[in-house]
């Protein structure tokens, strides 16, 4: 048998590959094809979840349960392949969507193995609604924190979550009543396709103390909208510091600074010395599938940063703690902006250069120019190299029949990259 593209598999020849992945269904057995019945026939040995092999019992073939260290399955499948065995691999649904199927197919070559499809949940529940779900935004909350959630949410009309044990339709509710996304009523689909389906329409309030079974799904839907366009955060809403009213990284700063940070749509960024969240908040809704953790060594700081993060419906990361200390907790960083180093510039960084990924970028506001010269120092020693941007902005104000210009103090943008 001689190695072929994905595009050269045909099902009807799933018995002469070595490992079959066969979609199941609520409905078991009921819902498998002729070449599904076929490829289980012929199979040595099965693996699957309790639930998918529990519905088939009845074939007289050595069952392994999928559960906990996957390396070990997969060792012990190849030991199977190894003895002439053929293997069939049980999943939900369709096991490319959020399923086995990404892991199994790195794991074994193009001609070792072969996918029997099944519908996937989320298919399953739209159909059960009648609404189309092209348009749909679809999440796995399954074995997945939901820590970030809100961000990818915020702006959505249309939402299908995949839940578990932890992150149940309850705790769901809960976390989207904190950030104040209560524009959205849920369908709750329990046990899809299963004898006992249920499908049950009702508010964030309702939810919240409804005892869903362990099998669901969960889709939101708004009428609304809660748009925003990029760098549209407001500083006006955004909480301060009582004593440091004028210390946020303004709008107009913000926009370069961001830009320059190079960020992707998944980067981890470190954002030392947080102050208001201004930056932090700026980038999560961005990027909603970035890692953001803003650092902030006042507490009183991290209680604001957390109500303007609520505010804007953006769950990041706060860490409370001193720069260069606290960051070692932290994964490594794609971007870091330095907005306040309490003292701690040149360990900072050091720190960041040493941790921070390739070709990653180091920005920072600076306003003396004592700093500024120690920052520039300190990034050649490193030999790293670094790049200065003045920035001079004048707002206009009112002034009798016309306006003035006032100029606002000048910040030292600072860019420096790891080689």
């Amino acid at each position: 048998m001689t190695d072929r593209p994905v595009t050269g598999r045909r099902i009807n020849e799933s018995v002469n590959y070595p490992v079959t992945l066969i979609g199941m269904g609520g409905d078991g057995m009921d819902g498998l094809g002729l070449e599904a019945v076929k490829a289980l026939e012929s199979a040595d040995i099965i693996y699957g979840g309790a639930r998918n092999l529990d519905a088939v019992q009845h074939f007289t073939r050595e069952k392994v349960t999928i559960k906990g260290d996957m390396g070990k399955i997969i060792r012990s499948m190849r030991e199977s392949l190894s003895g002439g065995k053929k293997v069939v691999v049980l999943a939900s649904g369709d096991p490319f969507f959020y399923g086995i199927g990404k892991l199994l197919s790195k794991e074994f070559k193009a001609n070792e193995i072969v996918a029997i499809p099944n519908l996937s949940s989320v298919q399953i529940a739209f159909s059960r609604i009648c609404e189309s779900w092209e348009d749909a935004q679809v999440i796995s909350l399954h074995g997945r924190s939901i820590k970030g959630l809100a961000q990818k949410i915020a702006t959505s009309r249309k939402v299908a979550i995949l839940t578990d044990e932890t992150n149940t339709p309850a705790a769901i509710c809960a976390y989207l009543k904190k950030f104040n996304l209560n524009r959205f009523r849920i369908t709750l689909l329990e046990n899809i396709g299963c004898p006992d389906e249920k499908i049950t329409d009702m508010n964030l309030e309702e939810c919240g103390n409804y005892p869903a079974s362990a099998l669901n799904i969960i889709v939101l839907r708004s009428r609304e909208t809660r748009e925003h366009g990029l760098f549209s955060l407001d500083d006006t809403k955004l909480e301060r510091k009582g004593s440091r009213k004028g210390l946020i990284t303004k709008r107009d700063i913000r926009v370069l600074s961001i830009s320059l940070m190079d960020l992707r749509k998944d980067s981890i960024l470190w954002d030392i010395g947080s102050g208001s969240g201004s930056i932090s908040i700026e980038a999560a809704r961005i990027c909603p599938d970035s890692y953001v953790y803003a650092i902030e060594r006042d507490s009183e700081s991290c209680g604001i940063i957390e109500n303007n993060m609520i505010a804007s419906a953006v769950d990041a990361h706060i860490v409370h703690g001193t720069a260069p200390d606290v960051l070692e907790q932290l994964p490594d960083p794609d971007a870091v902006f330095i907005g306040g180093t309490g003292g701690n510039m040149e360990s900072i960084i050091e720190y960041c250069l040493k941790r921070i990924r390739k070709g990653g970028k180091i920005v920072m506001n600076i306003t003396r120019m004592d700093s500024l010269s120690r920052s520039l120092r300190k990034l050649k020693e490193l030999e790293t190299e670094s790049a200065v941007t003045l920035v001079n902005i004048s707002k206009s104000e009112p002034m009798q029949d016309s306006f003035r210009f006032s100029p606002l103090n000048p910040i030292f943008i600072v860019e420096a990259r790891k080689p």
